[in-house]
């Protein structure tokens, strides 16, 4: 059977956590090139490379709510020498904390906005240039 993500590459952000990294094995199953985005849980993205050393993978690690996301798209296609995205993937996204509404305070609501919000709004901004007819862009909430 044909793998259907074979030469096509496929950014996936929050590939470290739970659904992100179910979301880098399905893609991985079909044969695609992998950009896989972290922030603090490197051991889990560097799992998957390990236990996939026949696919083009490429990690970047940044804060996903920070301008640092255009700089490391760029270098993660250079890395497996691409210049398309065809599938992002949107699956940062954080519980911050569990708060009472009569507790809640703005820090914490905009935190939450950034993880994951903002997070899938710089991601989807700086990766459709690298995006073309037929490309795909998933947001998990």
């Amino acid at each position: 059977m044909p793998k259907r993500l074979k030469n096509k590459t496929v950014l996936i952000t929050g590939a470290s956590g739970d659904i992100g990294f179910a979301c880098a094995e399905m893609c991985a199953s079909e044969g695609a090139n992998l950009i896989l985005h972290f922030f603090k849980n490197k051991k889990g993205v560097g799992d998957f490379v390990r236990d996939h050393p026949e696919l083009k993978i490429s990690l970047i690690n940044c804060d996903a709510t920070s301008i640092a996301v255009k700089k490391q798209i760029t270098k993660g296609l250079k890395s497996i020498k691409s210049k398309r995205i065809d599938v992002l993937v949107n699956s940062v996204g954080d519980l911050i904390g569990r708060k009472k509404f009569e507790n809640l305070d703005w820090d914490f609501i905009q935190k939450t906005i950034d993880v994951n919000v903002k997070s899938a709004f710089l991601f989807t901004r700086y990766s459709r240039p690298y995006m073309g007819k037929g490309s795909s862009i998933i947001f998990i909430s």
